[in-house]
């Protein structure tokens, strides 16, 4: 009753093992937060890319802003290597610290389109995008 499995069963129990192992240990390091983030005292990736905070951003901003007061940065657990920063001060030294920070988000290196550009292409770009950065 029990025969030597061939090789394309075999290949195919090792994949279905190996793709649960790996989908369990990444389960493990992203956990989803229980509660929304009115009641928690730190700041998740999902709460960033949610619709419904997405729709009511003012409401989330002021919350942040309250909750998190007098902080210069607060990480954002579930996306390695980011923060959020919270005055126009902050922001504006982060922009100017070109050795500590990077407007790169890719850990790889790639770059952003912006930084690909001509000069002239990306002053032509910048005078429409300008004023959402100085709101």
């Amino acid at each position: 009753w029990l025969a030597t499995p061939d090789v394309p069963t075999v290949l195919a129990l090792v994949t279905v093992g190996v793709t649960l192992l790996v989908t369990a240990r990444w389960l493990r390091r992203t956990p989803t937060p229980e509660s929304d983030y009115t009641n928690r005292d730190f700041l998740d990736h999902s709460d960033l890319v949610d619709p419904k905070v997405r729709c009511d951003h003012l409401s989330f901003n002021a919350h942040l802003h309250n909750r998190f007061e007098g902080q210069r940065f607060v990480e954002v657990r579930g996306e390695e290597g980011c923060h959020v920063a919270f005055s126009y001060a902050t922001c504006k030294e982060v922009m100017n610290d070109h050795s500590s920070f990077s407007s790169n988000p890719f850990p790889d290196n790639r770059l952003v389109a912006l930084n690909t550009m001509t000069k002239a292409d990306h002053s032509r770009v910048l005078r429409h995008i300008h004023s959402y950065y100085m709101q």
